[in-house]
């Protein structure tokens, strides 16, 4: 549905969950060759249907599976939808989502189109740690429920899945992810040198007018605009620290707490 060279270009953000992709969805939505749909999007800007599916197909998978079973016609027609609901006057579209496009690339870029832009988030692992455990996500990780927890298990390198869910170390768990991330970037990237996912600095990103218009130039966009879309940047909540004494303690505490769970 995606093949016809008329059609506006997708651009495809993806990372590890609070690499601030949602920043650069915002950003890159004040551009005027840019469409974002304005409805059917979640709290985090992402297409409530693309996720559903995401997470059936978790469910339907094996822990010993190191492949996921991709459904690519429902993945059609999700895509479609979510198509349909941009501007089509505009050559871009944005479509955001952590983790899911890293094991499915080949049948996105089938649907998508071959001309997909496709951008990696990438900031301090330090960093998306604190902010999973600032929004309270660690907690949920030591919850009785084993549906969210074995999704959860399905996300890492199938060698960690069972040991993780041995220790339920929710720090271990979210260093864990970024490294599976970070792996899966590395290995599509190592592989598909002519159609690379373009790392993004989200410190820079932050920090330089000149880097945001460079990658701006780099994915076939106006870099005129780029002044008006970094007023978009909350400095405060990305200058969170990057102290590894900081991700340390919080390893004790959170330790210490599950030992408290466990004695009673």
């Amino acid at each position: 549905m995606y093949r016809n060279p008329e059609r506006a270009r997708c651009i495809l953000i993806t990372g590890p969950g609070h690499s601030a992709t949602r920043l650069l969805v915002q950003m890159l939505a004040r551009h005027p060759q840019v469409s974002v749909p304005t409805d059917g999007l979640n709290g985090v800007g992402e297409f409530e249907p693309l996720s559903q599916s995401f997470r059936a197909m978790l469910d339907r998978m094996s822990l010993a599976d190191s492949s996921y079973p991709i459904d690519q016609r429902e993945l059609d027609l999700i895509l479609d939808a979510y198509r349909r609901r941009c501007d089509p006057g505009r050559p871009f579209f944005l479509l955001k989502k952590p983790f899911f496009p890293l094991i499915c690339l080949p049948q996105l870029l089938d649907l998508l189109g071959d001309n997909t832009v496709l951008l990696y988030n990438r900031r301090p692992a330090d960093k998306i740690v604190r902010s999973f455990v600032a929004r309270g996500e660690h907690e949920a990780l030591r919850r009785d429920q084993s549906g969210m927890l074995l999704r959860k298990a399905k996300r890492l390198d199938p060698a960690a899945r069972l040991d993780w869910l041995v220790s339920l170390d929710p720090v271990e768990y979210f260093e864990r992810y970024v490294q599976r991330c970070d792996g899966l970037f590395r290995s599509w990237n190592s592989a598909h040198p002519e159609h690379p996912l373009h790392e993004v600095d989200v410190e820079r990103l932050a920090a330089s007018e000149a880097y945001l218009r460079n990658l701006l130039a780099a994915i076939g966009l106006d870099p005129a605009p780029a002044a008006a879309m970094r007023t978009v940047i909350d400095q405060p909540r990305l200058a969170q620290g990057r102290s590894h004494r900081w991700l340390a303690s919080l390893r004790r505490r959170l330790r210490q707490l599950a030992a408290k769970v466990v004695r009673a």
